[in-house]
């Protein structure tokens, strides 16, 4: 549990980062969508697979991420999604300043990652917590096992 919240703050904490990214003007070479499976067994459903290019201090790159987790969703949602997302339309490309490269349409934590967030905090609170009874439990028979070996 400790590590799953700990990680978890950790995800977190990069998906705020995402959200102080400086943006360029960017323009969509493609939008289409494709199956997407969980754990090989039938498709689950789509996801978006969208293209776009953006310049950042004159070097052209080509970005594939819409948000920082490309999602899996049923079919109607992701093809709605993806419409809003005409190939040759500008778009506004959040860019990590450090590595241009690394790009993303709708920077910040969404919905999702702000639940999961909320449950990475629950998850390391509940750990914390466990610890600090077993160690106080641990104690308190360690002093009742001396406290019996010393009375006679």
């Amino acid at each position: 549990m400790f590590f799953s919240g700990a990680f978890g703050l950790l995800q977190y904490r990069r998906d705020l980062q995402t959200a102080s990214w400086p943006s360029t003007q960017g323009v969509v070479l493609q939008a289409a969508t494709r199956q997407c499976y969980f754990l090989g067994s039938s498709p689950a459903g789509l996801s978006p697979e969208v293209a776009y290019k953006y310049s950042v201090n004159g070097r052209e790159w080509i970005g594939t991420h819409i948000d920082i987790k490309n999602h899996c969703a049923a079919d109607e949602v992701v093809q709605n999604y993806v419409a809003r997302f005409p190939p040759h339309s500008k778009v506004l490309v959040f860019y990590n300043p450090t590595s241009p490269g690394e790009s993303l349409l709708h920077p910040g934590p969404g919905r999702e990652q702000i639940d999961l967030f909320h449950i990475a905090e629950i998850l390391l609170g509940l750990s914390i917590f466990l610890a600090l009874f077993f160690l106080w439990d641990s104690r308190r028979q360690s002093e009742n096992r001396l406290g019996r070996t010393i009375t006679p």
